[in-house]
């Protein structure tokens, strides 16, 4: 480890708490010692929640900029270090405000941190624009809807405001009426009293008016996204291809990345859909009632569907150093020369990896899409890169997250700490998604759990594994 403590930080590229462009794409080393067992480790990673704050007399009004669209209660953070690795190359983002709705990713690099970087910047970036140019109508549907949401909100919490003034003068004219002793008097200010009292019965009833429409526009906005459901999906891998063809075009790229996205299209919890795109073996959890239901399929060169297609790419699938790898016709010693080098992926797609993708694309660019509607009994969302996921199981990461829900900072502080503890040798990034309305569900989920016989015990990812050792876990090599 050449004398550098493994515990050491180097922080992540992410998107800010409010989804703006990234000023700095560089990685920076965090010299600060991890205690491992310390209740408040130094501050790392990247974390933000959106929520309905509490109606002051002056509310802060929702911003109308239509074309990005946030969630209401909805709370995540990211937790990033580099392990027992020299280099930490994940990277990830946080995008809270996004076309259609928030998105959240991981990019695990490998052999370097361009891909991943290149990543970050332009992937989301690419989708959005290939959605737009053939989805301008549609487009317009769902910033007209958000639009109108977001006014009548506005004018909602207006009017919340104003009921809490009519509230206190009621209760000052009782005040007066109980102290007064003149019945004149009494009865002028009963006659005041019963205006008020009628005000706000007005004043609430235009808010339940309100209230009914936003679920009615929040159907709107989810059948939009069901309808358009396969155009979506079509912009995400033209997206994901466009991108990576316009990446491997740079002659001196040397290194590749997978990726995972979360994209959330909606603007409210209680009707809200999204979308799971996946290239690689980041990989995409969802804790449902204390459950955990996998969202993604790793991409391994020896899955069947994976393997097939490599082979009909005239690619080859072979056991090296214990992991199922893929190579090209200069790692089966079909073309080597003085010029030629092998490279022996330990996944099926990635971003990059120019040598896997010329003449033939052995390796695949193009995402896994899957989607999803969010249900009532939905808490969290997990989703890590596979330095997680080689020494946890999908239901010991959802324990965790379980047991510190509310929390999402400390939930994926503890996921890292523990595959540190568990002698991961890759990085560990760990991103956790909350809907922050559930914590009755939550509460149910945790108590139910820990009613249960059969309390979850920890494996890792390949059932009944032995720990996995160095040289199972570098991603690529060459020769």
């Amino acid at each position: 480890m050449n004398g550098k403590r493994p515990w050491i930080e180097e922080a992540s590229v992410g998107e800010n708490l409010e989804g703006e462009e990234l000023q700095n794409h560089q990685p920076r080393d965090v010299e600060s010692q991890r205690d491992l067992n310390a209740e408040g480790p130094t501050k790392k990673g990247k974390s933000g929640s959106i929520s309905n704050d509490t109606v002051s007399s002056h509310p802060q009004e929702r911003e109308e900029v239509v074309d990005e669209v946030t969630i209401q209660d909805l709370s995540y953070a990211t937790e990033s270090w580099q392990g027992f690795k020299k280099v930490n190359e994940d990277r990830f983002i946080n995008q809270s405000k996004h076309l259609l709705g928030p998105v959240f990713g991981i990019f695990d690099g490998h052999g370097g941190t361009f891909t991943a970087e290149y990543l970050v910047r332009n992937l989301m970036r690419t989708v959005r624009s290939c959605w737009k140019q053939k989805n301008q109508s549609v487009q317009a549907s769902f910033e007209n809807i958000y639009r109108t949401s977001c006014l009548e909100c506005n004018r909602s919490e207006r009017l919340k405001a104003q009921m809490l003034s009519l509230a206190e003068q009621i209760r000052e004219i009782e005040t007066l009426i109980s102290q007064s002793h003149g019945e004149e008097q009494v009865m002028e200010l009963d006659v005041l009293r019963k205006e008020l009292l009628s005000t706000t019965e007005a004043v609430q009833r235009e808010i339940d008016q309100i209230d009914r429409e936003e679920h009615e526009r929040m159907d709107h906005y989810h059948k939009l996204a069901v309808e358009n459901e396969t155009r979506i999906c079509d912009a995400i891998r033209e997206g994901f291809i466009r991108t990576d063809s316009n990446l491997i075009q740079r002659q001196d790229l040397r290194d590749g990345s997978t990726a995972l996205i979360v994209w959330f299209v909606g603007y409210g919890t209680k009707r809200l859909r999204f979308f799971v795109a996946n290239v690689g073996d980041c990989r995409a959890v969802l804790c449902r009632y204390g459950k955990a239901v996998p969202l993604s399929i790793d991409h391994k060169p020896d899955r069947p569907s994976e393997k097939q297609r490599i082979t009909q790419s005239g690619g080859f699938v072979g056991q090296i150093a214990g992991v199922a790898r893929v190579y090209a016709a200069a790692g089966a010693g079909l073309a080597l020369g003085a010029s030629k080098t092998a490279i022996y992926l330990s996944v099926s797609r990635s971003f990059g990896d120019v040598k896997l993708k010329f003449p033939s694309p052995i390796v695949s660019a193009e995402p896994e899409i899957a989607v999803f509607d969010v249900e009532e009994e939905d808490l969290f969302i997990v989703i890590a890169c596979d330095g997680i996921w080689d020494v946890m199981s999908n239901e010991e990461i959802i324990e965790i997250g379980l047991k510190l829900f509310g929390d999402p900072k400390a939930a994926a502080d503890a996921i890292v700490k523990q595959a540190y503890r568990k002698k991961s040798q890759d990085n560990l990034t760990v991103s956790i998604i909350e809907f922050k309305s559930r914590e009755p569900q939550a509460a149910a989920a945790l108590e139910k759990q820990s009613r249960s016989t059969n309390p979850l015990h920890a494996t890792t990812a390949a059932e009944g594994s032995s720990p996995i050792n160095n040289s199972d876990e570098i991603d690529m090599f060459t020769i």
